[in-house]
């Protein structure tokens, strides 16, 4: 009998394994959890590991599948439903990197210990989100340019940029430090400039001129190009 509850320890231990079950709901009312075909089994203390799953900013963006994860193809990674990301075509975002978590409340002046460790944390930070940024100009340069200054919030900073396709699906796929990707408002006449030359083969340091009584794109077409 002892050899065969040691070949059984579940059984012994009245543990039930259900297999194939992958949950749906949770009943708190009913204490029942609900898989996706009706079957439901009792319990009175749940404890449960969540479906791994994207991170919320790929469900924000409308790219992603059920489980925010971006469908695409392996060898080069290029969206299956977006295939309009062209790897060397440019595009303006604002980019949103996490930091850390918020410092305490400066203390007061009064307290010289609590107040000495709070300036000697506050300058470590400030290395640190110097680090961070410094990490991030690198990544961006090598796929584009930073458009504007940082705007730096106490767990966060942020900044618009101009990069390329290729860079844009690396940067939301595999930058750990991300957290909101967006378009930002309007293209200026720099990206459109960019664009338009690209796709007439105007070498880097052309200048071009402008109308104003035509479109930018009539512009460019009708030779304004020095």
């Amino acid at each position: 009998l002892r050899e065969e509850t040691r070949k059984f320890p579940l059984r012994e231990k009245h543990i039930k394994i259900e297999s194939d079950f992958a949950i749906e709901h949770v009943d708190n009312e009913q204490k029942m959890i609900v898989d996706y075909g009706g079957r439901e089994i009792p319990y009175d203390l749940l404890v449960t590991v969540p479906t791994n799953k994207g991170d919320e900013l790929i469900a924000r963006s409308g790219m992603g599948d059920d489980l925010n994860f971006v469908p695409t193809h392996k060898a080069t990674l290029q969206s299956k439903d977006w295939p309009n990301i062209l790897d060397d075509q440019m595009y303006p975002i604002e980019v949103s990197i996490a930091f850390d978590k918020p410092l305490k409340k400066e203390p007061s002046p009064r307290f010289k210990k609590k107040l000495e460790v709070y300036q000697a944390e506050r300058e470590h930070r400030d290395e640190e989100m110097m680090s961070r940024q410094n990490h991030f100009e690198k990544f961006i340069n090598v796929y584009g340019t930073l458009d504007s200054t940082y705007v730096e919030i106490e767990d966060s900073f942020a900044c618009e940029v101009l990069i390329s396709g290729k860079g844009l699906k690396d940067l939301v796929v595999n930058y750990p430090y991300v957290f909101e990707v967006k378009e930002t408002a309007y293209e200026n006449d720099y990206v459109k400039m960019m664009r338009l030359a690209k796709n007439l083969n105007i070498t880097k340091g052309t200048v071009l001129y402008k109308n104003p009584t035509q479109t930018f794109e009539n512009a460019l077409w009708a030779g304004f190009i020095r």
